[in-house]
């Protein structure tokens, strides 16, 4: 979620078996992302 630290945040290519996650952060602290696709192709 957008904040002080985590200033955007995106995604493309969306699919079934996946998708690309974009994120934009003020420092290069590691970014732990769980994700979760829920419907049909």
């Amino acid at each position: 979620m957008p904040g002080k630290t985590v200033v955007g945040a995106g995604v493309t290519a969306v699919s079934s078996s996946g998708l690309t996650i974009w994120v934009h952060r003020t420092n290069t602290t590691q970014t732990l992302v769980h994700w979760m696709i829920i419907g049909e192709d």
